[in-house]
């Protein structure tokens, strides 16, 4: 979804890491384990434009690109996209949620305020990204709509976003 929230918003997203939470690889300690955190995106102006969880297991993708997303400067879409992963985002859920007070205050809107959202799965393809690239043709670019099982690991992503944002579609 960063993609469709930079071109909602106009431009590049901040990140604010609100909360963190790091768990070792089951074979000790080092950076390639699970990494969990609570986000706000952010216009460029600052504004609060979308609320997330994601939960990253950090053995599905390289060394750079985990400590890129450890540093907590861009956001974990931005990250992929500029690694070149490619991404297949399934078990998609639609969510609706009625804010509690402490939600609410984390996000700054009222308590129970009903918001949308969803719950998706990423899986990442293995290997070299530069092998799984889409080519361009005559057509334009081409994007496969979806990973074989060879080139996808388990879901190696998970997360929950709620976008803060009205949308400018007219019913």
């Amino acid at each position: 979804m960063t993609v469709a929230m930079e071109a909602h918003v106009g431009g590049p997203l901040g990140l604010r890491v609100m909360q963190e939470h790091r768990e070792p690889a089951p074979s000790g300690p080092g950076p390639r384990g699970r990494y969990a955190r609570e986000i706000m995106l952010l216009s460029s102006g600052g504004k609060p434009v979308q609320y997330g969880l994601v939960r990253v297991d950090l053995s599905a993708v390289g060394a750079a690109v985990s400590e890129r997303i450890l540093a907590g400067s861009a956001p974990l879409g931005r990250v992929l996209i500029e690694a070149g992963t490619l991404r297949d985002v399934h078990d998609v859920t639609l969510v609706r949620i009625a804010t509690g007070r402490e939600l609410a205050r984390r996000i700054g809107v009222d308590p129970g305020r009903t918001l949308f959202g969803r719950f998706a799965m990423i899986s990442l393809a293995a290997g070299s990204p530069k092998q799984q690239l889409p080519a361009p043709t005559a057509g334009g670019t081409r994007f496969p709509t979806s990973m074989s099982p060879s080139q996808a690991s388990h879901p190696a992503v998970e997360l929950l976003e709620i976008p803060l944002v009205e949308s400018t579609r007219s019913t």
